[in-house]
């Protein structure tokens, strides 16, 4: 399911678009009752986001043209991966991968060779 989304998106949407879909499922709203925040966050939030941060790695991996003239997607995605290591242990894993595969595919994409920027890409 998540090839067929990926192969068609660019007939009905863009880049910039589906990835504003995917952030703003991973940033679901909360319960505002506290008795139900923690089988909420257990139960749907932190299995939603696993599944966009994996839907995101898949998108990078398999796609990166869709990303590799957007800086700003670019960012965006490892921004999410950032903030996704520091909010749970239980997506560090994920995010983690998310994170480096963003660092390769950013750093094949403007390096040629072991540069600087290449260096400092992976260190982050």
């Amino acid at each position: 399911m998540v090839g067929v989304i990926l192969m068609t998106f660019p007939t009905f949407t863009s880049t910039e678009e589906l990835l504003n879909l995917a952030f703003m499922r991973y940033n679901m709203p909360r319960p505002k009752n506290q008795k139900e925040l923690s089988r909420f966050v257990n139960e749907r939030l932190n299995p939603i986001r696993f599944r966009v941060l994996n839907f995101l790695k898949t998108w990078v991996d398999s796609y990166w043209s869709d990303f590799a003239s957007l800086k700003s997607a670019q960012e965006k995605v490892l921004a999410l991966a950032r903030e996704a290591k520091q909010d749970s242990l239980l997506l560090n894993r994920t995010a983690d991968q998310l994170e480096k595969l963003m660092n390769k595919k950013v750093c094949s994409c403007s390096c040629n060779s072991r540069s600087r920027v290449c260096a400092r890409a992976n260190s982050v």
